[in-house]
């Protein structure tokens, strides 16, 4: 495969920053087509010092915009997984705001109201009824006008309860203490399915990290697992037919890399590539 770019100047100027923003787009390309390998960064540093040279500030671009659809106080993490390939965080639950962006986060949190997927409440805590609404009108925004979608532990909630789907409200104890928070998150075995998005990413398995106790019962309208764990079945990734909609039950923007061998700005990349091409 033969790539061709044009809008590499004759004069450049990158800083490290900036060099990993390109770095991403390539992988981004990667991910499309399906021929990601742990070449690609090394390939793409060699083009980019053979190509450019440094550039001043006014060359500087800017960059995307994905809304945060959380409250800035808890979402620190996900402004700085954001930040970590070149796109401008807004944190907000405005409709007005999420518009101007192009792409939609949907983070952690926790419990979602029982009655919106039609049950009483019977093991769920920590409930914010006003967020729940503010984070279900959100997503419903998004699939409206098209824009992707990335859900992480509630998010992925949210996006399987928008869509129809319902919550186991709280895991045996069993299941419980493989998935659970206890004073840390929990790491284990993920098994991904071959046809799933996730698929290209890690190929057919990782190690990722769980703080939860809730987890999807019946999938949302057009979802379909993307991966589970092997030990008890809990879905661990969702992905949606037809829309550009994708969703991780665990923690891909705090995982500890040395401890899981999971990189979990992969998962945000492939978001992004979402957005280049919808």
């Amino acid at each position: 495969m033969v790539l061709k770019f044009a809008f590499m100047p004759t004069s450049l100027y990158l800083n490290q920053a900036e060099m990993s923003t390109i770095i991403i787009r390539f992988r981004i390309v990667s991910y499309t087509w399906r021929v990601y390998n742990e070449e690609v960064d090394n390939r793409i540093k060699e083009m980019i010092l053979s190509w450019c040279r440094a550039r001043g500030p006014e060359g500087r671009k800017t960059f995307m915009k994905i809304a945060i659809a959380g409250k800035p106080e808890k979402a620190t993490n996900y402004i700085r997984y954001v930040e970590s390939i070149g796109a401008v965080p807004v944190v907000t639950l405005l409709a007005s705001e999420i518009v101007e962006c192009r792409g939609l986060l949907l983070p952690g949190g926790g419990d979602i109201t029982p009655a919106f997927y039609g049950e009483r409440n019977h093991g769920s805590a920590d409930i914010d009824t006003e967020l729940d609404i503010l984070q279900l009108q959100a997503f419903d925004l998004a699939v409206q006008t098209g824009m992707p979608v990335l859900g992480i532990c509630k998010g992925l909630q949210i996006i399987n309860v928008g869509l129809g789907g319902t919550l186991v409200q709280d895991l045996e104890p069993d299941m419980g203490e493989r998935h659970r928070y206890e004073e840390g998150d929990k790491y284990h075995s993920s098994v991904i399915e071959r046809e799933s998005w996730l698929y290209g990413l890690y190929g057919g398995e990782a190690t990722v990290n769980s703080a939860h106790h809730q987890a999807i019962a019946r999938l949302g309208k057009g979802l379909s697992v993307a991966s589970c764990c092997p030990l008890d079945g809990c879905i661990e990734a969702i992905g949606h037919g037809s829309l550009p909609v994708v969703g991780v039950q665990w923690h891909p923007e705090r995982i500890d890399f040395e401890r899981s061998g999971t990189d979990g700005r992969r998962v945000l990349e492939y978001f992004v590539s979402l957005i280049y091409t919808a």
